[in-house]
C-alpha cells in the first residue's frame, strides 16, 4: 500500500508543480514538499536522497530564475537535515506530513535567499518579504500539505473502513 501511496503523492505533487502557476500565479508553493515529507516518513536515506534528487531536477528543469542545479542541491541537503529529525514525528500522526512540508518549506526559503544573496540577484530584503518568504510560504505549504494529501488519503480511509459508498448501492438493489 506505501508504494501505491507514494505513487498518488507524487503524481499529485507533479501535477501541482506543473500547473500551479497556471492556477495559483500569486501564490507560490512547493510542489513536491509533502511528496518528500512522506518519502522523509516511510523511506530508507538513500531512498529519500534519490527522490530528493530527482524531485529537484524536476524543478530544475521547470523554472529559471535560479542555477540550474539549485533545487536538486538544496532538496539533498534539506532531506539529510529533516532525515535526522524524523524521529520526533510519528507517521500515524495525520499533522506530521503538514509539519514536515512546512519545515522544508522554511528550509528551501532560507537557502534560497541565502544563495540569491550571495549571486548578487537583487532581492527586496524588507521585513515584509521576510515574513512572506520565511512565514507565510512554510505556512501556506503546510496547508497545501493539508489538503491536498492528508486529508485525501484520510477520507479513502474513512470510506475503506466504512464502506460508504457501497452500502449505499446495496440497498438499491
Amino acid at each position: 500500500m506505501k508504494k501505491h501511496k507514494a505513487l498518488i503523492f507524487f503524481c499529485v505533487a507533479s501535477f501541482f508543480a506543473l500547473f500551479s502557476r497556471a492556477f495559483l500565479p500569486n501564490l507560490p508553493i512547493l510542489a513536491y514538499s509533502p511528496y518528500l515529507a512522506f518519502v522523509f516518513i516511510s523511506k530508507p536515506l538513500l531512498k529519500a536522497l534519490w527522490h530528493s534528487f530527482f524531485c529537484g531536477l524536476i524543478i530544475d528543469c521547470t523554472q529559471s530564475y535560479l542555477p540550474f542545479g539549485f533545487c536538486s542541491i538544496a532538496y539533498c541537503i534539506i532531506t539529510v537535515i529533516l532525515y535526522k529529525q524524523k524521529w520526533t514525528i510519528f507517521e500515524d500522526n495525520s499533522f506530521s506530513l503538514s509539519i514536515f512540508a512546512g519545515s522544508f518549506s522554511f528550509l528551501f526559503s532560507s537557502m534560497q535567499i541565502t544563495v540569491m544573496y550571495f549571486r548578487k540577484i537583487p532581492l527586496a530584503l524588507s521585513s515584509s518579504y521576510f515574513v512572506k518568504e520565511l512565514l507565510l510560504m512554510p505556512f501556506v505549504d503546510a496547508i497545501y500539505a493539508f489538503t491536498c494529501f492528508t486529508s485525501l488519503f484520510l477520507v479513502v480511509a474513512y470510506i475503506k473502513k466504512n464502506r460508504f459508498p457501497f452500502f449505499l448501492l446495496k440497498k438499491l438493489q
